[in-house]
């Protein structure tokens, strides 16, 4: 580490990338290990978002087919596409105020809406724990 004349310290990238590798082992929080090395823990936040961003970028680009000069221990992800289910579904609700409801033909995001509305209703029992 160098200090300059404005007060702002310069790091030796090898010494950033052992900080940041130690940083993401899991042997220390970040905040211990910016600690015992003198390094600012939001700074070592940064490089360590930094350096996934890098890994992030020559994933991608291996993707896409450009080489890459060294390997990665990481793997790439590929999210596959969510396909949504086609199966409609039916909710028979008596409330315990005797009012029924039949509702057919909802899709689950229709009920995952609908559940936490009918749940906040007075009448509805859940309300009475």
């Amino acid at each position: 580490m160098r200090r300059g004349a404005n007060g702002n310290c310069t790091y030796d990238e090898s010494a950033k990338r052992e900080l940041i590798e130690l940083g993401q082992s899991g042997v220390a929080s970040v905040a211990k290990v910016a600690q015992t090395y003198g390094v600012n823990p939001n700074q070592l936040h940064n490089w360590i978002a930094l350096y996934r961003e890098e890994r992030t970028g020559s994933a991608v680009a291996r993707l896409r087919g450009a080489p890459e000069s060294q390997s990665s221990p990481f793997i790439p992800v590929v999210a596959a596409p969510i396909v949504p289910a086609t199966q409609e579904i039916k909710l028979d609700i008596t409330f315990a105020n005797g009012i029924q409801a039949d509702l057919g033909g909802l899709s689950r995001d229709d009920v995952l809406i609908l559940l936490p509305m009918l749940a906040s209703l007075p009448c509805s029992a859940s309300t009475r724990r």
